[in-house]
């Protein structure tokens, strides 16, 4: 769970396949709105997308509680991160 301008928002688990805390991102040019930047994770690098910018009224805060979560969008292995605000708790 997670939330968004205040409001509790979920993502199904079995498509996170890995949570931490918010780093430092690369940046990219040329993205579309709500691209922050790119990860490097595992020597891949992945698009960051702040879900509180792209739904929500405002960028995601820099929290203690703010992670980023790596999903897998796809059979083919194809992720993409998400910054989430008060992430709280996994459940399976």
């Amino acid at each position: 769970m997670f939330q968004v301008d205040g409001e509790p928002w979920a993502l199904a688990t079995t498509a996170v396949k890995d949570l931490i805390p918010r780093v430092d991102l690369q940046p990219c040019a040329y993205v579309g709105d709500g691209v922050v930047g790119l990860l490097n994770y595992h020597s891949e690098h992945v698009p960051v997308m702040d879900i509180s910018a792209v739904v929500g009224s405002q960028p995601s805060s820099d929290l203690f509680s703010t992670r980023i979560a790596i999903v897998e969008l796809d059979e083919a292995s194809t992720s993409l991160c998400l910054i989430l605000d008060r992430a709280a708790e996994t459940t399976h």
